[in-house]
Formats: C-alpha cells, sequence, structure tokens
C-alpha cells in the first residue's frame, strides 16, 4: 500500500520541502537512504547533513558538480559531518546530472520525495518548488 501526497512549495504555506524532508530522514531503524540533488551550496548541505549524519553509513549522497551552483564548501560540509558524497562530474556542461531524490527505508516502510527540489535553501524552503512524497509500505 502507498501513501502519495503532493508538495507545492511556494504557493501553499502549509507545503515545504524542508518539512517534508525532515520526515523522510526521521524514518527510524534506516537500512538504506539516497540523497540525489543536481545543486547543494552549503546552507543546503547543512540541512542535509543534519538529518543524515546519524545513519551516514547506510545512505549514498549523490551531488552533482560542473554546473556552477554545487560549492565546494556544500561539500566540505558534508565530509566533515562524516557523509562521503558520490560527485557525479558529467564532464561537460552540455549536459549535466539532474535528479532531485530523498528515500529511506527500513525493512517495514519506505518514505520517498521525488521531484524539483535541490539541496539548497532556495530548493527546500524559497522556491516555488513541486514533489511527489510517497510513503511506502514495504
Amino acid at each position: 500500500m502507498a501513501n502519495l501526497d503532493f508538495i507545492l512549495q511556494g504557493l501553499s504555506a502549509a507545503e515545504d520541502h524542508f518539512a517534508s524532508t525532515h520526515h523522510v530522514f526521521s524514518l527510524p531503524n534506516v537500512t538504506t537512504g539516497i540523497v540525489a540533488s543536481a545543486f547543494m551550496n552549503a546552507a543546503g548541505a547543512s540541512i542535509i547533513a543534519e538529518m543524515v549524519a546519524p545513519f551516514s553509513d547506510r545512505i549514498k549522497v549523490f551531488v552533482g558538480v560542473r554546473n556552477d551552483v554545487t560549492t565546494l564548501q556544500a561539500i566540505q560540509t558534508l565530509v566533515s559531518n562524516s557523509i562521503c558524497p558520490i560527485l557525479v562530474d558529467t564532464a561537460t556542461q552540455a549536459f549535466i546530472f539532474h535528479p532531485k531524490v530523498y528515500m529511506n527505508r527500513n525493512a517495514e516502510q519506505a518514505r520517498l520525495i521525488v521531484g524539483s527540489a535541490n539541496a539548497t535553501t532556495g530548493g527546500l524552503i524559497r522556491n516555488i518548488e513541486a514533489s511527489l512524497y510517497a510513503e511506502l509500505n514495504m
């Protein structure tokens, strides 16, 4: 069974990716997780690090680089919080790594956000962003 919700940040005061992402990463007894973000800045990295540092050994963090948005400070923030990011470099700006996925799961449940919100303060808090939030019974 799946519980699905639509997040429309910026057009509805009640919806934002910050709170939804916190809910994804508050799942207990985590077995695996993923963060995949095209862009990440230091503030976004701090938000993500706070949420995933307790289980950093069970999560993969993919971050796009060579896009003139992701910062060295973002990567340093992750590393200083014992998170070893996987940097995705397409070797050209003609096409870039562009997903935005936040997922966590345990033996009973998975929580997932797939949409437009990058791991930046704009993406998680300020911008007009749209995503699907799903809770899945494993």
